[in-house]
């Protein structure tokens, strides 16, 4: 039953059998994965499939060598759909006869009792969840792995299944990411055989819509981005500076040379440097379809890692970063014109205006979101042009160049001084916000105090200091007392008692990493 190509893999009821099955039955059990067609795993019921992938996965721990790249890619789709099939039994609410659903209450504990490794039913049953876990072993990720260095046809049956795992990892995510980076040299396996013969000429905005031949190339992209960012933190300087560019072992995961080549210019940063400015500056503004976005984020996610790990360390310089098209005179004046394009006739609010707009958008869905309006500039409307320069400067702040994103922040601080001007009561005088603070407590008072006055942050404030009494001390605040306020204030958050900042050899202070761990922040 279990080497039958047309029915499904788990026909016994009970997975206990199968932990009597000899080397033998576990390449039965890959050969009817590989050849059953895709129909077959389709039909199968969530539990059902959530058993046909367990015993899926004891199989590749189970059979002896290696699958080549024509039946791991095999195996690696009949997985992604034992996966997305076997999802369906969370994804889904039970509607009772009467057509009502369960209470959150019930719900909640059908959940719990039937949740097992990767968000999928187990019914309870142990075994089936040990055997979910084996998903994230080099055991049975290593033969995929493998079969994926055929390029990247055989690639991206394994990425696509990789990114349906990270969707649902949950507490299996630092184990899957250790055995992808470390142990089954997955990030070797994506640049050598894959990404490094990525054509310049992508449209990744395409792509990232299941269009063009660049759908093929996406898979891999995202993975390596996915797994990188997450290991990146963690390297250390002499991980990164691993000497042979391109040679990225188990040992050396995340070798600076294969994300930034200092003789070209060439690596992943490259890739995703494109990939990114493609799908976040598309011609068009229409929401993507959820693999797209989580592509986008996945992307713009390493790109930031990479950025702070990488210049810091002096292995790659900030204009690696930056996008080809801002790198001329000419892009940055197209640049220049969105930003321009969203602080006109919006009001000081355009950024947050925007992002309204584009959440309205993305809760229309794709088939109702209308195409931008381009004037063959790079400008657009107003609105349009906010949405744009405030996604890029949020997801991928790092592609613009650190002159052009200051020039942009001087021009929204502008409009803002502008329109707070304009703000004044009925005698003529600037309103202004009244905010108390202890002079023994003043960090916490004024960060307190300035969090909770929002986007009034931005006009006039005035202090009133008070005792521990709340008392309030002589004097009005006529700007003296402000200025008194804000420098004590920062004196404070800088200094080495707090333990938030440290300073470089330069004697430059930067955020320290070891800051969260502080029990006073």
């Amino acid at each position: 039953a279990f080497a039958t190509a047309s029915g499904p893999l788990c026909v016994p009821a009970a997975p206990a059998r199968y932990t009597v099955a000899a080397e033998a039955v576990s390449q039965a059990l890959l050969t009817a994965a590989e050849r059953a067609p895709p129909q077959t795993w389709d039909a199968l019921e969530p539990p059902e499939a959530t058993v046909a992938l367990a015993n899926l996965a004891e199989a590749l721990t189970r059979a002896p060598g290696a699958l080549d790249a024509a039946r791991a890619r095999r195996v690696a789709r009949c997985l992604c759909t034992l996966l997305h099939t076997a999802r369906q039994a969370t994804a889904s609410v039970k509607v009772d006869a009467a057509g009502t659903s369960p209470s959150p209450m019930e719900v909640d504990e059908d959940a719990e009792q039937g949740a097992g490794p990767w968000g999928l039913p187990t019914g309870g049953d142990a075994r089936v969840g040990a055997q979910l876990e084996l998903l994230a072993t080099s055991e049975a990720l290593a033969p995929l792995v493998r079969g994926a260095g055929g390029g990247a046809e055989h690639a991206v049956a394994l990425c696509e299944l990789l990114g349906a795992l990270f969707e649902s990892a949950g507490s299996l995510a630092p184990r899957l990411v250790s055995t992808l980076a470390y142990r089954v040299g997955l990030l070797g396996v994506l640049w050598r055989d894959v990404l490094r013969s990525v054509p310049s000429d992508i449209d990744w905005a395409a792509a990232a819509q299941g269009r063009g031949r660049g759908a093929q190339w996406l898979p891999p992209l995202v993975a390596f981005c996915e797994v990188t960012a997450r290991t990146l933190a963690s390297a250390d300087a002499d991980e990164l500076r691993a000497p042979a560019a391109g040679k990225m072992s188990s040992a050396h995961a995340v070798p600076a040379t294969a994300m930034y080549d200092p003789s070209d210019g060439s690596g992943v940063v490259a890739i995703a440097r494109k990939a990114a400015w493609d799908m976040l500056w598309a011609p068009i503004l229409q929401t993507p379809p959820p693999r797209a976005a989580a592509a986008r984020d996945a992307v713009c996610k390493f790109l930031r890692v990479a950025f702070d790990r990488l210049t810091t360390l002096e292995l790659a310089p900030p204009s690696a970063f930056h996008a080809a098209v801002l790198s001329s005179d000419a892009g940055l004046e197209r640049f220049r014109v969105e930003v321009e394009a969203a602080l006109s006739g919006t009001g000081a609010d355009a950024f947050e205006q925007a992002a309204a707009a584009q959440h309205q958008v993305e809760g229309e869905g794709a088939e109702t979101a209308a195409p931008a309006a381009d004037n063959g500039d790079g400008g657009g409307r107003a609105s349009n042009s906010g949405t744009r320069v405030r996604g890029l400067l949020l997801a991928a702040p790092c592609l613009v160049p650190f002159s052009a994103r200051a020039e942009a922040f001087h021009s929204l601080v502008s409009t803002d001084r502008d329109e707070n001007r304009g703000r004044s009561n009925m005698f003529g005088h600037v309103m202004g916000r009244l905010i108390k603070v202890r002079r023994g407590k003043l960090l916490e008072d004024g960060m307190q105090a300035l969090n909770e006055l929002g986007g009034a942050v931005k006009g006039l404030i005035r202090v009133q200091f008070v005792d521990v009494w709340d008392e309030a001390e002589d004097g009005i605040d006529g700007g003296g007392l402000f200025k008194d306020f804000l420098e004590e204030l920062l004196k404070e958050g800088f200094s080495d008692k707090l333990g938030l900042f440290r300073p470089n050899a330069r004697n430059e202070l930067y955020p320290d990493p070891a800051a969260g761990c502080s029990a006073r922040v």
